[in-house]
């Protein structure tokens, strides 16, 4: 009887170790899923704030680079065009910059520089509309380089009280659309200007002394005198008369 219950209790036993082993593996089991849940988690958490600290650090990098490439560009020299009727306008307009800007030394050019293109902008068209009465200032201004040569963008004003921004070719296709629609008197403000743009920026080629002589023999009636041959010509000429009539080598077998 003995032998029963204590067989009895030994399988009883065996089988509350069996069920504490199985408990034990499966709170094992639970904690290892929760150290791997908690350890995906912090890696995905590292990750995107890795992720985030670079595009911070790259739209930094953009915003510096930007600031610099606006810091280089960003900076328009212009040169005031010699005019002497309108030396006056120029002088005034320079003394006005020095004014506005008196930190910004003049070199011996009197290049203007301006940080920005509305800074700029703001200057000349304030210039082109004094005084009060809105006839401004008259001025042909050249955007140049660094080395002060000009980049083909002009400025101009001729006292309308509009500045016309753009090529040689632009500035004066625009004088003469707003010419044909303008006012009778600033009309006449806009052909002299245009006038004096052509005149300045589009120099007709000079006529040689030649044709000087020619164009004044015709006006006062006389004959044209015939073109002076240039020297070298003359030359050439001698030399062929000399070729033509020399001796017939002793040497040639053909009469």
């Amino acid at each position: 009887m003995s032998n029963e219950r204590f067989e009895k209790d030994k399988e009883a036993q065996k089988a509350k170790d069996a069920l504490r082993e199985e408990e034990k593996k499966k709170e094992e089991e639970l904690k290892a899923q929760s150290l791997a849940k908690e350890n995906e988690i912090r890696a995905t958490s590292n990750r995107l704030h890795a992720q985030q600290e670079a595009e911070e650090e790259a739209v930094q990098l953009a915003k510096a680079s930007q600031k610099d490439e606006e810091e280089e560009i960003e900076q328009i020299s212009l040169h005031l065009v010699d005019i002497k009727p309108w030396k006056k306008d120029s002088d005034d307009l320079v003394e006005d910059y020095q004014e506005k800007f008196p930190d910004r030394k003049l070199d011996a050019k009197r290049t203007l520089v301006f940080t920005s293109r509305e800074e700029m902008e703001e200057f000349i068209n304030h210039q082109a509309k004094l005084p009060p009465d809105g006839k401004g200032r008259k001025f042909i201004i050249a955007e140049v380089d660094e080395n002060g040569q000009r980049l083909g963008q002009y400025h101009f004003s001729c006292g309308d009280g509009k500045v016309y921004s753009g090529s040689a070719e632009e500035i004066i296709a625009k004088l003469k659309e707003n010419q044909a629609t303008a006012a009778p008197n600033t009309q006449k403000l806009i052909a002299d200007g245009l006038s004096m743009f052509e005149r300045v920026l589009n120099p007709k080629p000079q006529p040689t002394a030649d044709t000087k002589k020619r164009l004044e023999a015709l006006k006062s009636g006389g004959q044209s005198p015939a073109p002076t041959t240039a020297p070298k010509q003359e030359e050439e000429k001698e030399e062929s008369e000399k070729e033509k009539y020399k001796s017939p080598s002793p040497f040639k077998t053909t009469p």
